[in-house]
């Protein structure tokens, strides 16, 4: 949990950090280099594992002295070798995280600063052990993957490995695209990002921009209120976030939405959002969105440039408003020091134009706020 120790307006920075661990995500391997995660077309493996690539000698040396001498090249190796588990998820990042604490146990223990004004280390965010040792997926993950670092790592224990395990499935989180892309980049674990709690009515945004992870205001915040994030697709029935909130992070979620109990407004916007918008319902669904998601959220700009895209019968009038809404909103989601912020400042000069300009805002909407989706 985090609580603002200040007043916070929207579009204010509240956390920027860089991540404690991270690992590039196995679908994009042997395009990007594993230390930098730059994008390259002239990548070199590692000669032993030849399982990770890298840009320059530098890269290869720096990711060697922060994680891969601690047996990860021999373990890497093995996985390379025998395809002997599955390179996806967040088990990687738990053997990258696991050896690198066993290389480096000074990192356990290391303290970090919090937004609040306190200190936490990795040893002390949330297990939940006991939930995921009664998960039968997250238990047979781990099994898979101890098996395999029982048969190469000397000295293997398997509570040790539990436990980072555990940290990593319920702390880990995605780092956002680059401008070439719309899939994940790597699994990283963010320490001040790993003390938000979920509210179905989030009060924070996160963005990306390289490694750097910044949590923007996206709300008024006044100190002594907690300030939120959001683990799910917030725009579903009350039964189905509490089901997925369920499965995967193991609580019953009580956030204001789910004590008041908005089903009806959510239904509302599901039959708006299958016919076309016109002028006449365009006020009615700006204030169902404002009301679900607030009034700076990401997703709703990128429903109102779905709508401009799809060529509604809307009046220049709102048109022009739709596409403002969606201008603010991204000015103090992303920052008007964020790579994509020049898109705000083109201008369409004709119907063609119009429409390219709305397709490419909504999709940098999606690469930088949503990452993957």
């Amino acid at each position: 949990m985090l609580i603002a120790k200040r007043d916070y307006e929207p579009g204010d920075v509240i956390i920027s950090e860089q991540p404690f661990i991270y690992i590039l995500d196995d679908q994009i391997r042997g395009s990007f280099c594993d230390s930098c995660l730059q994008e390259s077309g002239s990548l070199t493996r590692c000669s032993d594992c030849m399982f990770l690539y890298y840009c320059s000698s530098e890269c290869r040396e720096k990711d060697w002295e922060a994680h891969h001498k601690y047996e990860e090249c021999k373990v890497f190796k093995k996985i390379m070798d025998d395809q002997v588990v599955e390179q996806f998820d967040r088990q990687m990042l738990a053997i990258r995280v696991y050896l690198t604490l066993r290389g480096r146990p000074e990192l356990k223990d290391k303290k970090f600063d919090m937004p609040d004004g306190s200190t936490k280390s990795f040893n002390e965010i949330m297990t939940n052990e006991e939930h995921l040792k009664n998960s039968p997926g997250h238990f047979r993950s781990f099994l898979m993957v101890s098996e395999l670092l029982l048969s190469v790592v000397s000295g293997f224990e398997f509570q040790e490995f539990f436990n980072v395990f555990c940290r990593v499935c319920m702390n880990s989180a995605i780092l956002g695209m680059t401008l070439s892309m719309t899939r994940q980049l790597a699994d990283c674990i963010y320490m001040q990002y790993s003390m938000l709690n979920h509210s179905c009515r989030k009060n924070s945004q996160p963005i990306y921009k390289g490694m750097n992870h910044e949590v923007r205001a996206i709300s008024k915040i006044k100190a002594g209120e907690e300030i939120t994030t959001s683990y799910i697709d917030v725009l579903q029935s009350r039964e189905e976030r509490r089901r997925l909130l369920r499965i995967i992070w193991f609580f019953d979620c009580e956030c204001i939405r789910c004590q008041s109990n908005d089903d009806d407004i959510v239904m509302e916007i599901d039959s708006l959002d299958v016919m076309p918008l016109n002028d006449r319902n365009l006020e009615k669904m700006l204030v169902l969105l404002d009301k679900i998601l607030g009034e700076y959220s990401p997703k709703a700009s990128a429903i109102c440039m779905t709508f401009l895209m799809e060529n509604c019968p809307l009046n220049q009038k709102n048109r022009s408003r739709l596409l403002e809404k969606a201008k603010k909103v991204i000015t103090v989601a992303l920052g008007v020091d964020h790579p994509f912020y020049r898109i705000l400042t083109s201008q369409p000069k004709d119907a063609k134009s119009y429409f390219e300009f709305c397709m490419k805002f909504m999709n940098l909407i999606h690469r930088a706020i949503y990452g993957f989706s």
